[in-house]
């Protein structure tokens, strides 16, 4: 399976027809997908059409980039007008936005090709509706396939879209992309617009993509990226170049401060996973990378803080919908109930918790450029009956994903290796606020030193 920039380079110059590629990838989703339901809506008929036109337009000499007839998948929080979008739930079974997403808009301007709507947990929480298809793992089917933006991770690692949006409150493109060997991108909070994204909770939420590689995963970035007005908490900032820094020379890692903590890359970590994080990590150091020992901070009472801000938040985005649909709803509405029982200032202490955290963690960014870590604690555990993860027994896994949304900080996931038993692993690069080009440079740099990304699921027909 080509990647982003090889199909790109291919369908530039009139070798290869994105109408036949659109048509594999609906072929693979008839067949493989049947299986995976890592789709929720399958839009054939649209993305046929979109494909004609932009081979149309590349024929014409119109070219205008990467993504120009590339075929995509967008989460099922994504609003897109004239289609059904579920959030995963049943409470908007049947609802049919008339807007667009505004990443909608901009990957459909940069010639994308959206094959349909991706499979997650009710509303991006922890959770799947009982009456909703689970998305299956492809590197092992009983094991957890990442949660929220799970569907997203599936699609890209089974080779059913050539990269996914996914959306991250708590680790919800960290943890899929984790579990199913592929790239995640989590902005900087503000980065990417969330317009005409349905909320999970508003002071935390993040819009990034999935791939296969850096590389691909910052061609989408470059295409989503920038102020947006209709989002009122969008960054004014320098955005773009994310591409052109994974294309940099891989010696782009010389002089780069990275900061290890060994002791928080092994405490409560399975070992297997620890030593395939620290063996990246001296990777790192041999492309030239200066390895800083520090202390990364703790975030005090970190799942309680978390849930508590995203509980409060979420009310504040469903009152209205809940108090209608309430018996549409699925195990959301423990999270929803819990938050009716939630005092003020608990909901303030928690939202302080996390400015500490942030806090700290700029200090700790005065000695270092990125911090490396593990983005998940465990290998995919193995599932539940109801497709959530089985985690009894292990360690805290959120420790590496929740407090990086609290601080608001750039990261990237990469796979850096495979268990003995074959399932992945995966290294997180965490990055300064806007910084997203060093983190993309040093992902880049050490897909380019090892082949950890070129993995694929086996029996899929991916190699």
């Amino acid at each position: 399976m080509k990647t982003i920039a090889e199909a790109a380079a291919l369908i530039a110059g009139g070798r290869l027809s994105p109408v036949e590629a659109t048509e594999e990838m609906l072929g693979r989703i008839d067949t493989i997908d049947l299986r995976l339901s890592s789709y929720i809506t399958v839009l054939g008929d649209r993305a046929l059409e979109r494909a004609r036109r932009a081979e149309a337009e590349i024929a014409s000499g119109n070219y205008i980039g990467p993504l120009h007839g590339m075929p995509v998948g967008v989460k099922d929080l994504l609003e897109m007008d004239g289609i059904r979008t579920t959030a995963g739930s049943r409470a908007l079974y049947e609802w049919v936005p008339d807007r667009d997403a505004t990443v909608v808009t901009r990957l459909e301007d940069a010639g994308a090709v959206i094959l349909g709507k991706l499979n997650q947990t009710e509303f991006a929480m922890a959770w799947y509706h009982p009456t909703m298809p689970v998305p299956k793992n492809p590197w092992a089917e009983d094991r957890w396939s990442g949660a929220s933006s799970s569907g997203t991770g599936v699609a890209v690692a089974a080779g059913l879209a050539m990269a996914g949006i996914g959306s991250d409150t708590g680790g919800s493109i960290r943890l899929p992309s984790a579990c199913c060997g592929v790239t995640g991108i989590k902005p900087t909070y503000g980065l990417v617009s969330r317009h005409g994204v349905f909320p999970l909770a508003n002071s935390l939420d993040t819009v990034g993509p999935m791939a296969r590689t850096v590389e691909d995963a910052a061609i989408m970035l470059d295409a989503m990226a920038g102020f947006d007005p209709a989002d009122p908490v969008s960054a004014i900032a320098e955005a773009g170049g994310y591409a052109a820094a994974a294309a940099a020379d891989p010696a782009a890692a010389g002089g780069m401060r990275v900061g290890v903590d060994r002791r928080y890359c092994e405490r409560d970590v399975d070992p297997e996973v620890s030593r395939l994080v620290l063996a990246a990590i001296e990777t790192l150091g041999d492309l030239g990378a200066e390895l800083v020992e520090v202390e990364v901070p703790a975030l005090e009472d970190e799942v309680e803080t978390w849930m508590t801000v995203t509980s409060v938040d979420a009310l504040m985005s469903h009152r209205d919908l809940f108090a209608e649909r309430r018996d549409d709803y699925g195990p959301f509405a423990q999270l929803l109930e819990r938050a009716q029982g939630t005092r003020p200032e608990d909901y303030a202490l928690a939202r302080d918790r996390g400015r500490q955290f942030a806090g700290r963690l700029r200090r700790v960014f005065e000695e270092v450029d990125v911090i490396a870590c593990p983005s998940l604690a465990t290998l995919p555990v193995p599932t539940n009956d109801d497709g959530t993860g089985n985690f009894e027994g292990e360690g805290p896994w959120y420790r590496f994903t929740v407090p990086y949304n609290f601080s608001r900080s750039p990261t990237v996931s990469v796979p850096c290796g495979l268990s003995e038993g074959g399932l992945p692993a995966s290294l997180q690069l965490v990055g300064r606020h806007f910084d997203e080009r060093s983190i993309i440079a040093l992902g880049a740099a050490f897909q380019g030193a090892t082949t950890w990304h070129e993995m694929h699921p086996p029996g899929l027909g991916t190699e």
